[in-house]
């Protein structure tokens, strides 16, 4: 009465490895895209020039960002191709870092916190890969990159203030062209 397929056909149960597998895939199919993507913006500069834009961010941001998306999954290809995890806590602390910053853009800067949800989903893989891996425990690791975050919310918060943002120029070239005329 209770199950009458043969123990062949039963379907097998996902292990904890192969969580972590899928979200080591996850990783880099889509921090890999994201990277080529960023890191030929000096080509085409369409991302920069939104960043700029939209967020204040300078040009240069934008290939050194790339350049920590293609090493996060280059890290995760070769964990997941060899096997050898020696480097994965470098990966999933930069992802955590990255992370951080993303939610600075789409929460503080941008008004749109529900487009930070990626970066959550990524943030929660950061924390599950070495978790579920058993390579550190979760009472460490959690504060351990919600600190990276909080450093990566802070760099973006610090980079996006380099530079004067642009209604901030136009306001103090009127001040400045009113004072010249008052005088």
């Amino acid at each position: 009465l209770l199950s009458t397929a043969p123990e062949s056909a039963k379907m097998p149960m996902l292990t904890g490895s192969d969580c972590v597998d899928f979200a080591r895939a996850m990783e880099i199919l889509i921090l890999g895209l994201m990277s080529v993507i960023f890191l030929t913006d000096f080509y085409h500069r369409g991302i920069s020039s939104e960043m700029k834009r939209n967020f204040n961010y300078p040009l240069w941001l934008v290939p050194l960002v790339g350049g920590l998306q293609l090493a996060v999954a280059a890290l995760e290809a070769n964990t997941l191709t060899s096997g050898a995890n020696e480097h994965d806590g470098i990966a999933q602390r930069l992802v955590a870092l990255l992370m951080g910053g993303c939610c600075f853009t789409h929460i503080k800067i941008a008004k749109r916190p529900k487009d930070a949800s990626g970066a959550v989903v990524f943030f929660v893989f950061s924390v599950i890969i070495p978790t579920i891996d058993g390579k550190q425990e979760l009472a460490y690791i959690v504060p351990s990159h919600l600190a990276l975050a909080a450093l990566g919310w802070c760099s973006a918060e610090f980079i996006s203030r380099l530079e004067p943002r642009a209604e901030e120029r136009k306001s103090a070239a009127g001040r400045g062209g009113e004072s010249k005329k008052s005088k």
